[in-house]
């Protein structure tokens, strides 16, 4: 018995190795993108006065962010992957994937602590404006994208563990090739341990292990990606990555739609402060009161060196 759990354990370190490398060589085709000049953050006015006061920026749990079907779209393409698998297999590979389905559904964010900030490639874009900056009344800061980045994910030129940027990515295609990749390294593995005679405990403490490093995988690589619809966005992610069978460093809380959401700061303004270039004001603001209002932001939080700009959209808010 020894002797087939010892091969057992290695069968999923083997699976989950190249998985791994899967991953590693997606991080690696993503990071020889150079940062973009500029990075755009659209928000509304009370962002503009939080994110200039504390000077910090919200890292939000991708499993709370305002859309969650980002996530669950790219996690779908696993979804069928498996089903397609199980439908013509042994009721233990049933079984596996109803109970994967069942993790996906109400535990997937117990599997691994995610944590992003979004930003933009475009500077002035109308359906973001509406979107996250107070229907075009809000503000759009306008960062050294260069700067920040490096600050981010390598202080000190020292690259970070925990942090990496990314440009999204809007394929399909290429979502569905490699989550069918990181699936099929492993799936193999549920048809054999039930060709083994395991008492029940031991079968189904591994299937518990082979799903976990799974759905990290596959929530790894999905994060990279978003529906086709969104790729006018043109978004650029920073992103934290904490071990999820231990709580996420200095985790916070904020009420939102009847619950809580986590999330964790990066306080760029201490030693990158001249990240910050310029305030866009919104198509649709008031823009008397908004350049007033910026203006008295910046000076009271010590910024002196940021130029104020108005959005060229012509465009009113309804």
């Amino acid at each position: 018995m020894t002797i087939l759990l010892k091969k057992l354990d290695k069968l999923l370190s083997d699976g989950a190795s190249l998985n791994e490398a899967i991953i590693l060589e997606l991080l690696a085709d993503v990071n020889q993108e150079p940062a973009p000049s500029e990075l755009y953050h659209y928000t509304n006015d009370i962002g503009l006065n939080g994110i200039l006061e504390s000077g910090a920026l919200r890292f939000t749990d991708i499993f709370g962010v305002n859309d969650p079907s980002e996530l669950k779209h790219g996690f779908s393409h696993s979804l069928k992957i498996l089903e397609k698998l199980a439908a013509s297999g042994s009721p233990l590979e049933k079984q596996f994937v109803n109970r994967f389905h069942e993790l996906y559904e109400s535990q997937l964010d117990k599997t691994a602590h995610f944590f992003i900030c979004s930003f933009s490639k475009v500077k002035d874009d109308l359906a973001q404006w509406r979107a996250y900056a107070d229907n075009g009344r809000g503000y759009n800061l306008v960062f050294d994208g260069a700067l920040l980045e490096n600050g981010f994910a390598k202080p000190n030129e020292t690259p970070s563990d925990s942090n990496t940027t990314f440009s999204v990515r809007y394929n399909d295609s290429e979502t569905h090739e490699i989550h069918n990749k990181i699936v099929k390294n492993l799936f193999h593995l549920v048809s054999f341990v039930g060709s083994q005679r395991l008492e029940p405990s031991i079968r189904d403490n591994f299937l518990k292990r082979l799903s976990s490093e799974l759905s990290v995988r596959l929530i790894h690589s999905a994060i990279f990606y978003k529906h086709e619809a969104y790729m006018p966005e043109s978004e650029y992610r920073f992103m934290q990555i904490f071990r999820g069978d231990k709580p996420a460093p200095n985790l916070k809380e904020r009420p939102r739609s009847y619950g809580m959401v986590r999330y964790t700061e990066y306080e760029w303004k201490e030693g990158y402060k001249d990240a910050l270039k310029k305030i866009i004001i919104g198509p649709s603001a008031d823009k008397r009161k908004a350049r007033d209002f910026a203006e008295s932001c910046l000076e009271k939080y010590g910024f002196t060196d940021v130029s104020i700009e108005e959005s060229e959209i012509p465009y009113r808010a309804l």
